[in-house]
């Protein structure tokens, strides 16, 4: 058989074949162009995996084919041979088994000592000397977890929020409320002003328990909310930057009980940052900040993660080299640091600044991270892998690969089970199952003990606080558990999926009968 008839004759089987799930598939393996070793034929794919003496590929449409190995060029050996290197180090990690229900205890908080000094009001942040790199690592040792000493508790409710337009950038949901006094924060910086528009930038508190919603500080200064330290009542917030984020100067903001904000402790960016060295005019770009106590901020400005004391204005470490589209997450006990940079995510000690160690992801991609609900465990996600790293015991516990798009944001942890994924797929890591689809996209999310606080700008702008999962997705999760023992194919022909709307989750396409998951089409 020729070769071009041996490849038609592949083309064809793989069509006509299921898809067979691997524990190990690299689903994110970019397209590229595949020849066969005569050089006149060829194929635009992405690899799948070698299969003994063939490799299976994923063409553009979906479909697969399946090519020997001694009939490709000697480039596209010498690729496989390299995406063998790098699946043994992804893959030959320990392996851990997440505990089903944990139950960890709050570490004391961080009380760092305070600062002796106050600086000026407006003075700028120091930049210091570097501390540490984002060079490779050896993993991180097992660690404590380290979860939340103020895990919120929010009672269902909805609220509806006028004079939301298109183009107001809207800060992350914020708990910054009390168990006896719950509440919610959130920030609206005006994008675009049309002629004659009254539109201001805003603080607005929605109070979960009289169920209002107010505006408790406007000015004409954009202002954006970061974070808060619930004991000491003091939020973080970038005041005075540019629509687009650059610029502005962090600072200590009190007063949500009185529902009227004050903004003290005023600290410019630092203008020597690495990318606006040498550039006049150029601003420092604080891409996200978090307390770590009262008075110390951990930040990235450009592409330098640097910890400061915002009362005194010193630096206590700097770490350059940070990728420009890493979002870092932080553990509940504010001690642990996760910082996705390209091929893995460095855990970092947030007081110290000092390296944990790196775990391994996929090569060359950023991926987002996300510390569980008890911080036990981090979600690292890509578009098409999500892995579980037990942080206790300091291996890979769960791996996730799709076909569909994960999305390009961190998952989110509803328990120490359920885990949403930033394009809506619910997964179970127990049941090593999807379980659902929830159609999310442009909403802020946030998780507390089993629901999830929901904003959205359209239709509609409204806030919800809802049950995670719903009545629908617990069906589905049931009759998972009644008919299937395995996991669902890497298809993820989902049991349903739902969309938000009028107060209530709508469901679409629901599935679940007497057929099993792996029919579902």
């Amino acid at each position: 058989m020729n070769i071009r008839a041996a490849l038609s004759c592949a083309i064809m089987v793989a069509l006509c074949l299921a898809w067979l799930p691997t524990a190990q598939s690299t689903a994110a393996e970019p397209m590229r162009i595949w020849v066969d070793s005569s050089g006149r034929y060829s194929i635009e794919a992405s690899l799948v995996r070698r299969d003994g003496q063939v490799v299976i590929l994923r063409r553009k449409d979906g479909g697969e084919s399946t090519m020997p190995i001694d009939r490709i060029s000697k480039r596209d050996q010498d690729y496989l041979a390299n995406y063998n290197d790098r699946r043994d180090a992804l893959v030959s990690v320990p392996k851990a088994t997440l505990t089903d229900t944990p139950d960890y205890q709050p570490l004391p908080r961080l009380d760092l000592p305070r600062s002796l000094t106050i600086a000026s009001e407006n003075s700028e942040l120091q930049m210091g000397v570097v501390t540490e790199t984002t060079a490779s690592f050896d993993p991180p040792a097992p660690q404590t977890p380290d979860p939340s000493p103020d895990a919120p508790a929010f009672p269902l409710a909805e609220f509806s929020l006028d004079g939301v337009n298109t183009y107001d950038r809207c800060s992350q949901l914020v708990n910054v409320g009390t168990d006896r006094s719950p509440a919610i924060g959130m920030s609206i910086t005006v994008g675009f002003v049309l002629s004659g528009s009254h539109s201001i930038n805003r603080v607005v508190k929605f109070d979960l328990q009289s169920r209002t919603s107010s505006v408790i500080h406007q000015s004409e200064e954009a202002l954006t909310l970061l974070d808060h330290h619930i004991r000491s009542k003091r939020s973080l917030v970038l005041v005075g930057h540019s629509p687009a984020g650059k610029g502005g100067r962090l600072a200590i903001a009190t007063g949500w009980r009185a529902d009227e904000l004050e903004i003290n402790y005023q600290r410019k960016l630092p203008t020597e940052s690495q990318a606006t060295q040498g550039i006049i005019g150029s601003q420092a770009h604080l891409r996200w900040a978090r307390w770590i106590d009262e008075e110390h901020v951990i930040a990235i400005v450009d592409r330098s993660l640097m910890g400061w004391n915002l009362v005194s204005g010193d630096m206590t470490f700097r770490i350059d080299g940070i990728d420009p589209g890493s979002v870092p997450d932080l553990s509940g006990g504010r001690r642990q640091l996760a910082v996705p940079v390209a091929g893995g995510v460095l855990l970092v000690d947030s007081v110290e600044g000092k390296v944990l160690g790196r775990i391994a992801s996929e090569p060359k991609i950023v991926p987002s991270v996300s510390f569980s609900s008890q911080s036990h465990a981090l979600a690292v996600t890509s578009q098409r892998r999500m892995v579980v790293w037990d942080l206790a015991s300091a291996a890979k516990a769960v791996q996730i690969d799709s076909k569909r798009s994960l999305g390009s944001g961190s998952a989110t942890w509803i328990d120490s089970d359920l885990v949403m994924t930033s394009s809506g797929i619910l997964y179970s890591l127990q049941r090593q199952s999807a379980l659902w689809r929830y159609h999310l996209n442009g909403t802020r999310i946030l998780s507390a003990d089993g629901r999830l606080a929901l904003f959205r700008k359209r239709p509609e702008s409204a806030l919800a606080i809802v049950d995670m999962p719903h009545d629908g997705a617990v069906e589905a999760m049931e009759w998972i558990d009644s008919h299937v023992s395995d996991s669902i194919n890497s298809n993820w022909q989902l049991p349903g999926r739902s969309v938000w709307g009028s107060g209530s989750w709508s469901d679409r396409d629901v599935r679940i009968g007497t057929q099993s998951l792996r029919s579902l089409k």
